[in-house]
């Protein structure tokens, strides 16, 4: 909902278990900002997830992925969820080549533990009289997943090998090099799409959007704040 109604709507909505979400945050912190509404203030409200990076937005106000990259960071680092809106913007894009730079660039200062919700929202079937086929929301929102799923595993496999390092650099006198860092989301995208043809996931994707129950966010979440 619109920041100027959290106040008013917020605690209701709350009371009756729902989560409450706004739909923009600035990428700054308290400060000489003004127009702006920060994480802060959201997170007083009791904001807990936000939207961001919608394409009405990139062409209204003409944000940029790094705009949304900070207001992602800002966001969790308050305890906000970040909502990520992701899609092709024409049709016919390679969902490798629209989506997995958002994903790298937005996400990249989230922590790969914190709770990030992704939704598919093409920009080429906003406002049409036809929303996009069915078939290929299936495979794309389940190529979605694989890149989040990936972005874990591997990250996991990053905190692995930093703890080594830096405990062979404290055992050691003689100063390493910087310890590794997590490869970006283009990297896992090369990863996931070289291992399978389109029509094997495809197939794959469809079966498992079928068959994959409703999630419970509020489980992953948290409790509501209380008003």
């Amino acid at each position: 909902m619109p920041a100027a109604l959290l106040g008013s709507v917020g605690p209701a909505l709350t009371e009756a278990g729902m989560l409450v979400g706004a739909q923009d945050v600035s990428r700054f912190g308290p400060g000489a900002h003004t127009g702006e509404t920060t994480a802060e203030v959201l997170a007083e409200l009791g904001c807990r997830l936000v939207m961001i990076g919608h394409p009405e937005r990139a062409r209204d106000q003409h944000e940029t992925l790094d705009d949304c990259r900070g207001k992602a960071t800002a966001a969790a680092r308050n305890g906000i969820v970040p909502v990520l809106i992701a899609g092709e913007p024409t049709r016919g894009a390679d969902p490798e080549q629209a989506i997995a730079p958002q994903l790298d660039t937005i996400l990249g200062d989230v922590p790969c533990d914190f709770p990030v919700i992704v939704a598919y929202e093409p920009s080429w079937a906003i406002g049409q009289p036809q929303p996009a086929p069915a078939g290929h929301i299936a495979y794309t929102t389940g190529a979605i997943r694989e890149l989040l799923h990936a972005r874990r595993r591997h990250n996991a496999r990053i905190a692995t090998a930093a703890a080594q390092w830096w405990a062979r650099s404290a055992a050691s006198p003689r100063p390493r090099t910087t310890p590794p860092r997590c490869p970006t989301a283009s990297s896992w995208a090369a990863a996931v799409w070289r291992r399978r043809a389109f029509w094997q996931r495809s197939t794959r994707c469809a079966q498992s959007a079928e068959a994959t129950p409703e999630v419970d966010l509020s489980g992953a979440l948290g409790r509501p704040r209380s008003s």
